[in-house]
């Protein structure tokens, strides 16, 4: 964690899991000020505020797929809640929305994991749609467009960039494929180009 007022670097370090997993993507919910992170088969919300080692946060799980990547969907109508978009290694791309309700409502009975408490994936209204026919690499939104992206080494869909609503639905979604799928991508406001890279 980078505190860029004080220009100074702070490492904060947390065990969350039983097991050893990878944290394989991580972003920021700035309406309730928690960090996001993914793993292969959870979702973790982090208090990095909080001063209490009983409630540092919170553990969604468990996900079927392998979770890869994650990004935060930027929009200031709500500030009691926060929407993320999230890839897998089977193409699927899911919408989760996270209000601060949630925190109290949808605690599990199943206690805590270290100073973690458990929250179960069920309980939570997750839209899922498989975009790529391989792993997703990369999600991103870009609230310029109000669409997000997302890209995949697959060579038919490799690159979507879409309105969130198409994860809801079945409509088709814009589309483009690249030989051997695109590995990054970014968006340049001024320019009003999107680069991708394979």
């Amino acid at each position: 964690l980078i505190n860029l007022q004080r220009k100074s670097l702070f490492s904060y370090s947390f065990y969350f899991h039983q097991d050893t997993a990878w944290i394989t993507g991580c972003d920021f919910l700035p309406n309730l000020k928690y960090v996001v992170a993914v793993t292969e088969s959870t979702i973790i919300l982090w208090d990095y505020k909080s001063k209490e080692t009983e409630s540092d946060g919170f553990v969604i799980k468990p996900m079927k797929n392998c979770l890869l990547c994650v990004c935060t969907v930027t929009m200031a109508d709500n500030l009691a809640k926060d929407t993320i978009l999230m890839g897998d290694d089977k193409g699927y791309v899911y919408l989760l929305t996270i209000t601060s309700d949630d925190f109290i409502m949808k605690q599990s009975k199943a206690g805590k994991v270290s100073q973690f408490k458990v929250l179960d994936s069920e309980s939570f209204d997750m839209p899922k749609r498989k975009l790529h026919d391989d792993w997703v690499g990369r999600i991103k939104y870009f609230s310029a467009l109000k669409r997000f992206g997302s890209c995949s080494t697959d060579t038919t869909s490799s690159f979507v960039l879409d309105d969130i609503k198409r994860l809801e639905d079945h409509l088709p979604v814009k589309e483009f494929s690249v030989p051997k799928g695109v590995n990054a991508f970014t968006y340049c406001r001024k320019a009003k180009v999107i680069v991708t890279g394979g």
